[in-house]
């Protein structure tokens, strides 16, 4: 499914993507979420472009939450970068752009620490499905991507999953806008 509000995009693919990509290092830093037991688990994948100025905006992150009744959000970063440009593999985006696999280590805090104050219920919350451009990803970028991910993770139905997308793809276009005394 595309969602597209202005010049804001999310696709949101359920189990198309099957790589779990390996992982080098795995970060869990965990913060308070509000107690939700009444979630099954659930995974998804979100991809996001945001084409602004000169320089679009794009990220990719996909994975799984396992709710329970810890009361904490434990959020879980898989990171997967080969070290040789030869290495990396490339996915080809349901935007329609070509991505490298994986999550560069500067990212990792920004989709950490989004996903920990996203709102999304008490559990645990493993990214495990990545990727990048090499030139239109940036910590902005991936912030706006976990956003989006949290909001898809958290709704209940496809219906509802696909308003709470489109409601954050207005707030994330809302929050690039010129405000109209800058507009050139």
């Amino acid at each position: 499914m595309v969602i597209e509000v202005g010049h804001v995009r999310a696709a949101i693919l359920d189990h198309e993507i099957r790589e779990a990509v390996a992982h080098r290092s795995t970060a869990t830093p965990e913060g308070l979420a509000h107690l939700d037991v009444g979630h099954e688990l659930r995974s998804v994948v979100v991809e996001f472009h945001h084409r602004i100025g000169g320089l679009p905006q794009r990220g990719m992150l996909g994975g799984t939450w396992f709710p329970d009744a810890s009361g904490k959000l434990s959020v879980e970063v898989r990171i997967s970068v080969p070290s040789t440009a030869d290495q990396w593999a490339s996915y080809r985006g349901a935007l329609g752009r070509d991505f490298v696999l994986g999550l560069p280590d500067e990212y990792r805090d920004a989709v950490s620490n989004t996903l920990l104050n996203s709102g999304l219920g008490a559990g645990l919350l493993v990214v495990d499905r990545a990727a990048h451009d090499l030139v239109e990803s940036s910590v902005v970028a991936f912030r706006a991507t976990a956003s989006l991910l949290a909001a898809a993770l958290s709704a209940d139905s496809a219906e509802d999953r696909e308003e709470a997308v489109r409601s954050r793809l207005e707030a994330i276009g809302a929050e690039s806008a010129w405000p109209d005394s800058r507009r050139p």
